[in-house]
């Protein structure tokens, strides 16, 4: 397969972090509409991300993992998220972020531009979400409050939270062990284009619109301006949102196993990122030493890749679908010419997870999200039975795949031991003594 050359400088997109300046003021939803694909779009090309992800998911899931401990330190990041109040607890943190996860999973295994997938449902429910708190948070913080002057949630702060997704990924692949070839990386890089133009941002704010030797440029510019002076000088609130992120996760293992640390998260990104690794404790060097051991592992056996991602895809579709709690209607389908919201009356009501049942949450003078006593006892039972659903399916299968996990460690450690080692010495003592 041929390589398709870089776009040129001429087309419409940022070439470097100096270009996303001017996004600051703007709105972080640029009004594109979410039915009709922009000219760019090559579906062919588009969709090759399927397979893409179905081979790479574990790898990208722990890169995600990885950029999100760091990224809580943009100000502008935290800000927003202590600002919805969803993200201070383990609990909160789990039940966000693995719906986060599956998100992106949709995106990444479906076709966000298709208004009959799944995925195009997902992306707009997180379109409509970002809007909320958008709308929310610049009507009730006063003006000028978002680190930079600018407004929360601009056209700024959407491309550097997409750098933060996908930029370890095609700068650095070769030290995570995927080895990607630079046709692999373009169209990585063309997916997000895809769906940053799904979430709303306009094209020349785009961090993927020019290809990749403008992305990689953007994203080490991001990386050495932002990230690691930010991280050098953590915001306030960053440690909290950062331990509950990380104690979620910790939560959801058997016994609350610590398999997961901030320090040992951002080493990998330091180590990423050529710079000097942080001390750290010595439970926080095994965490980091697994990490460095798992893109070992992605390596050496990509058939470890392949299978450890199906395994992660399996646990992730077990779970109740993370677009059936979002409200529908909160983000129409259209937008009129002047960005403003079509004339369509949304709607307030709610999904059940576990039932599928569309409820009316529209609050009534009592303030009671339902129309009668019985409609409020039946919801709060659907919820239950969702949170009891969704908890014994996920303990399974992270069991099954530490299982996994362990036993495959067990099994290269035996051939490293049993197998690798005796060879060694008897290709050494062969060299020497002439003899086998």
């Amino acid at each position: 397969m041929s390589i398709q050359p870089p776009m040129k400088a001429s087309a419409v997109g940022p070439s470097t972090l100096a270009d996303l300046h001017a996004g600051f003021k703007e709105t972080g939803d640029c009004g594109t509409s979410n039915t009709v694909p922009p000219d760019w779009y090559d579906e062919a090309r588009f969709l090759r991300v399927n397979a893409f992800f179905q081979q790479h998911a574990a790898t990208l899931v722990v890169v995600w993992y990885c950029s999100l401990a760091i990224g809580f330190s943009l100000p502008a990041l935290l800000g927003a998220l202590v600002f919805t109040g969803n993200s201070s607890t383990p609990s909160e943190c789990i039940k966000r972020y693995v719906a986060t996860f599956q998100h992106l999973m949709d995106w990444h295994l479906g076709n966000i531009f298709d208004p009959t997938s799944k995925a195009w449902k997902s992306v707009n429910a997180v379109r409509g979400m970002h809007e909320m708190v958008r709308t929310d948070i610049n009507g009730t913080l006063p003006p000028g409050s978002c680190p930079g002057g600018g407004v929360w949630m601009s056209q700024y702060n959407m491309a550097c939270v997409q750098a933060g997704f996908m930029g370890l990924m095609t700068t650095h692949s070769d030290k995570l062990g995927v080895n990607l070839t630079e046709q692999e990386e373009q169209d990585y890089i063309f997916f997000w284009r895809g769906v940053g133009y799904q979430l709303g941002i306009a094209d020349k704010y785009n961090l993927c619109s020019l290809g990749k030797p403008y992305t990689d440029n953007i994203v080490e510019e991001i990386s050495d301006q932002l990230v690691f002076p930010d991280i050098a000088t953590p915001p306030e609130k960053y440690y909290v949102m950062a331990n509950a992120f990380v104690d979620g996760l910790n939560d959801v293992l058997p016994l609350k196993m610590k398999l997961f640390s901030v320090p040992s998260a951002l080493g990998i990104v330091f180590w990423l990122g050529d710079r000097p690794v942080p001390p750290m404790l010595v439970g926080d060097k095994i965490r980091y030493a697994l990490l460095r051991f798992f893109f070992l592992l992605v390596q050496w056996a990509p058939w470890f890749e392949k299978l450890t991602s199906s395994l992660l895809i399996f646990i992730f579709r077990a779970l109740p679908d993370p677009t059936g709690k979002t409200e529908i209607g909160t983000r129409q389908p259209e937008m009129n010419a002047d960005h403003t919201a079509a004339t369509e009356t949304p709607t307030t009501k709610r999904q059940c997870p576990f039932s599928g049942v569309v409820i009316d949450m529209k609050k009534s003078n009592a303030g009671v999200g339902m129309t009668t006593p019985m409609d409020v006892d039946v919801f709060r039972t659907w919820s239950k039975r969702a949170r009891n659903t969704r908890t014994w399916r996920f303990r399974v299968s992270v069991v099954v795949l530490l299982v996994y996990f362990c036993a495959l460690s067990a099994a290269i450690a035996a051939f490293v031991y049993f197998g690798l080692i005796p060879f060694t010495h008897s290709v050494q003592r062969y060299m020497l003594t002439g003899r086998p």
